[in-house]
């Protein structure tokens, strides 16, 4: 998990991590092997919900070693968007495949919110920071 010294709040649980940075950001990190259905997404979206009262945020996404979404789950993605606490997402990929997954969901799964797929997690945490409020407020106030 990049840049965890940055936590200033997380949540734990046996195949992700949700946290808090100090600059208001918030880190999912799926481990390794995870497989990412229905029943984790609906998981994971109650801890998003918990680590940020209900108020859409900024998120960055992160997966460990062989991790994979199913295509229930990708669908879903879409339908739940709008129950979701992030109003901007980036997701860093670390090689190839994850880039081309994430690239495709972008492409045939088109999000509401603003959505970009990044090699380096730094310019990840620099674009989610460039963002406008009228970019990103979903009728929400942005948790800092």
């Amino acid at each position: 998990m990049n840049q965890s010294n940055h936590h200033i709040a997380r949540l734990e649980h046996d195949k992700f991590i949700v946290a808090k940075r100090d600059d208001g950001i918030y880190h999912v990190y799926l481990k390794d092997r995870t497989v990412l259905d229905l029943a984790l997404q609906k998981e994971m979206l109650d801890f998003y919900r918990q680590i940020t009262n209900n108020i859409d945020g900024l998120f960055i996404f992160e997966a460990g070693h062989m991790c994979n979404v199913t295509k229930q789950a990708r669908e879903n993605a879409i339908l739940i968007e709008d129950e979701v606490p992030v109003c901007a997402s980036v997701v860093y990929v670390q090689n190839l495949v994850y880039k081309m997954i994430a690239n495709f969901f972008n492409r045939f799964n088109k999000p509401k919110q603003p959505y970009l797929v990044v090699t380096n997690f730094d310019e990840g945490i620099k674009w989610l920071k460039s963002l406008k409020p009228h970019q990103i407020n979903r009728g929400g106030v942005l948790a800092k």
